[in-house]
Parts: structure tokens; C-alpha cells; sequence
């Protein structure tokens, strides 16, 4: 895998979400645009909408598997599951089921 600084772009069923690791994680989309992001989990991973002021879809995925959606609100709290990667999107962007199989590949960002 190349690297350009730390950007990478992880492409999911050939939509590009840019990756977040590390701190980013904890910041995700708060006082942000929607825009298509993966953050980097290590287990279990809890996700909160406080200053996250619209509507975003979250994918929980491991193995390459979503394993919980949700379509979130604002400024709550969301228990999480077991994944290796956390995708938030702007509602309708990925459209995909729980128990659906992704296709997924890391990049870096061009």
C-alpha cells in the first residue's frame, strides 16, 4: 500500500471515503460537512452525534461484512459492535443491508 503523508482513501463498492485513524477517529464529522468517511476500529466501537448537526448513515463492517446500520440524529449516543471499520456518510450515499458483503480496498489518497 502506497502512502501520501498519512491520507488514504478506503473505496467501498467503488465509493471513496476518506480514512481516519487515529485522533481523527474521535472527531469524525462533529462541526463538519456530511462527507463519506472510515474510521480505523480496533473492537468495539460506540459513536455519539453531538455536534454532528444532520442526518448520517453509519455502517459498522467487519470482515469485510456489515454488521449493524443506522440512520443517526443529531446529539445522540449509539451502541456500537464489534468492526474494523466504521463508515459515516450522508444518508443514501452507500446503500447497503446488514449482512451484506462489501467489496473494499485501501488506497492512497489521490
Amino acid at each position: 500500500m502506497k502512502k501520501v503523508g498519512n491520507k488514504k482513501v478506503l473505496r467501498v463498492n467503488g465509493k471513496a471515503f476518506e480514512v481516519y485513524d487515529g485522533l481523527l477517529t474521535y472527531l469524525g464529522l462533529m462541526f463538519k460537512s456530511p462527507k463519506p468517511i472510515a474510521l480505523v476500529s480496533k473492537g468495539r466501537t460506540d459513536i455519539h452525534t453531538f455536534f454532528v448537526f444532520h442526518e448520517i448513515d453509519v455502517f459498522w463492517v467487519k470482515d469485510n461484512k456489515v454488521v449493524k446500520r443506522v440512520r443517526t440524529k443529531p446529539f445522540r449516543l449509539y451502541l456500537g459492535t464489534e468492526a474494523d471499520y466504521v463508515l459515516e456518510c450522508p444518508p443514501g450515499f452507500l446503500e447497503a443491508e446488514e449482512g451484506e458483503e462489501l467489496s473494499l480496498t485501501l488506497t492512497a489518497k489521490p
